[in-house]
């Protein structure tokens, strides 16, 4: 199972990281690393990485995905950060972000391997991280992938034309048209992965690999409502995604509700 869970995860990390032409780089500015504040102001956006993402395709750029391409990388932080990441508090827990403190010579606490039980745990976080950031979430900001014939044959025509509709569904009932500002993409994104989590992972096992298995269990709430009364478990799983700065889905999704 350990092995099973490492490979999957490989594959996965392993599609994560980006690389720039430097002209491409240099003609946009490079990353702005204050891009929260402008001209003393608090300013909507994605993130650092996603914003200059942007402005490269806006700029003519476009992506290639090198699928064989390996890059070496200080382990260091990963090596200090590795216990909180087997235990989802990788970005804190119940609405505390953590600092973390990665000093050589700091004894952290953790040592060796990962056993199986901490090697599936990882990898119950991982995969809660993986499908609404990379799956969901480039659906919800970009309808041209609606008819990429590559989308299409990964969702299916019927599982794709149900998100599509849950999605302006959900647009109507939250009154927003617009989910790129910052904030307003993860409650949608998080919704929606629990309502199509098992038809999901079921195209990722036939696509990705049968490795890749099945949804972590809900949260106790949830699955007390979909076992009871599952008429009102969209409902609940509005609630539930709300609350993802501070309560029990920021525990769940491990990453403090931020992408």
């Amino acid at each position: 199972m350990q092995s099973i869970h490492i490979s999957a995860l490989w594959r996965i990390s392993r599609c994560k990281g980006f690389a720039v032409e430097r002209e491409k780089y240099e003609a946009v500015g490079g990353i702005d690393i204050f891009y929260q504040i402008k001209n003393g102001c608090f300013v909507q956006h994605l993130s650092d990485d996603w914003d200059f993402g942007i402005k490269i395709v806006a700029n003519g750029g476009s992506n290639t995905y090198a699928h064989h391409a390996m890059v070496q990388i200080n382990s260091r932080r990963v090596d200090y950060l590795l216990k909180e990441v087997i235990n989802g508090i990788a970005y804190g827990a119940d609405g505390i972000i953590v600092m973390k403190d990665v000093r050589t010579g700091v004894d952290t606490g953790f040592q060796g391997d990962l056993n199986d039980d901490q090697s599936d745990l990882a990898w119950d976080y991982s995969i809660k991280d993986f499908v609404p950031k990379n799956i969901i979430l480039p659906l919800l900001l970009n309808p041209k992938l609606y008819n990429d014939p590559q989308v299409i044959d990964f969702f299916g025509f019927d599982l794709l034309n149900r998100i599509i509709d849950r999605i302006e569904e959900i647009k109507i009932e939250s009154g927003i048209l617009n989910f790129r500002p910052i904030h307003l993409y993860k409650t949608p994104s998080y919704r929606l992965y629990f309502e199509f989590r098992d038809e999901i992972f079921s195209r990722m096992r036939k696509y990705i690999g049968q490795d890749i298995g099945y949804p972590p269990e809900l949260p106790d709430c949830l699955d007390e409502v979909l076992r009871l009364n599952p008429d009102d478990f969209h409902k609940f799983v509005y609630y539930f995604c709300e609350d993802r700065e501070s309560g029990c889905a920021h525990n769940y999704f491990a990453n403090g509700g931020v992408f």
